[in-house]
């Protein structure tokens, strides 16, 4: 009965390095991401992992319904609690018919958004309380860390029923002056859908949704919103322009789709895209924000169906809440937070990106 214990001592480990993600497959000693860099994990006596250990720590973790359902399947993802300061993400596989685990490191406190340095222009959005805020962010870009901010910024300063619509619980959200509902899909309902149906009768002030994927659940946010509801959804997309363009795509067909534009162009308050670069000032990574604040020429792009001009005109609309994130990217640089092949890594356009850099 080794594997648990290994575990648990590689968790706590990794806590300590402040690694993000722990990925585990027999025959290989742990890898840890640290700062976004995959590194092999330098315990004393570091070991390969055995098919054993892993098996023995899945059988751990899953509850009965949820082994049965990774036999079946052969891949889970579910929320784990390993201890009061910090919650896990573990997804479960199987690879060349042996058991593998990739897990998500979270502490269980949520940092309130001075502490990620949001954007003013956010949070004043999070305080009006109407339309849809989108934040979005490709992989391991701190989004769930995101909303899991404004949300706790909301229950502390506001009596407001907030409902979660979670694909798996990563932080345990404060209740603060008012009640928080979070749901994770799978284990406290069937699907993304039922579960924001539901919301719309909870009588929810706020809705949190960890995506969005289908012309039903689209129109479902959208009621929401023309209900006075304040949503925040949670995407994946790389920049606010593609996180605006799959929402329309996810709106469905041809014929709704001019309903659909109007919708958001109408209830969209703002967005939000995020990405996370090495600092060179100290040790960790720091987030660039590119900022969309909805206004009339913002509205008028979206009813239009141009919604890919949203990039080609920054410049003039920075007053009225306009950031690209290549200038959040050389502003980071500017300020000597991150080194100059960071900046030109990370840019939209690299080569604009060095020219600017060469001049300071």
């Amino acid at each position: 009965m080794n594997g648990i214990k290994l575990f648990n001592d590689l968790m706590e480990y990794a806590d300590g390095k402040g690694a993000s993600d722990v990925h585990l497959v027999p025959g290989r000693t742990a890898m840890l991401r640290i700062d976004g860099e995959l590194t092999a994990a330098g315990q004393e006596d570091a070991a390969e992992w055995q098919d054993a250990d892993l098996t023995e720590v899945t059988e751990q973790i899953l509850s009965g319904d949820q082994l049965e359902e990774y036999r079946t399947k052969g891949a889970l993802v579910c929320s784990y609690s390993f201890s009061k300061a910090l919650r896990l993400r573990v997804s479960v596989y199987r690879q060349q018919g042996r058991d593998a685990m990739s897990v998500r490191l979270h502490p269980a406190g949520v940092p309130m958004p001075e502490k990620l340095l949001l954007p003013e222009e956010i949070t004043e959005l999070v305080k009006n309380g109407r339309g849809l805020l989108l934040v979005t962010g490709g992989r391991g870009s701190g989004v769930t860390t995101t909303v899991a901010s404004l949300a706790a910024q909301i229950a502390a300063t506001q009596s407001k029923v907030i409902v979660s619509v979670e694909d798996t619980t990563e932080y345990i959200l404060p209740q603060g002056r008012g009640l928080v509902v979070q749901r994770e899909i799978g284990a406290d309902c069937a699907s993304r859908e039922e579960a924001l149906a539901m919301a719309l009768q909870q009588d929810a002030d706020v809705i949190l949704l960890d995506g969005i994927g289908n012309e039903r659940e689209t129109g479902l946010l959208f009621a929401a919103v023309r209900r006075g509801q304040f949503v925040i959804l949670a995407e994946k997309e790389d920049s606010v322009t593609a996180a605006l363009l799959h929402l329309v795509q996810c709106g469905g067909s041809t014929s709704g789709s001019q309903i659909l534009l109007e919708s958001l162009a109408q209830g969209l308050a703002g967005a939000m895209a995020q990405k996370l670069l090495r600092r060179q000032d100290e040790a960790g990574r720091v987030a660039a924000y590119e900022v969309l604040v909805a206004d009339a020429g913002v509205r008028s792009l979206i009813a239009e169906n141009r919604i890919q001009q949203l990039d080609t005109s920054a410049g003039a609309e920075k007053e009225r809440g306009r950031v690209q994130m290549d200038d959040a990217i050389y502003n980071l640089y500017m300020k000597s937070c991150i080194t100059s092949g960071t900046a030109i890594a990370g840019a939209k356009d690299p080569e604009d990106m060095r020219r600017k850099v060469r001049l300071f």
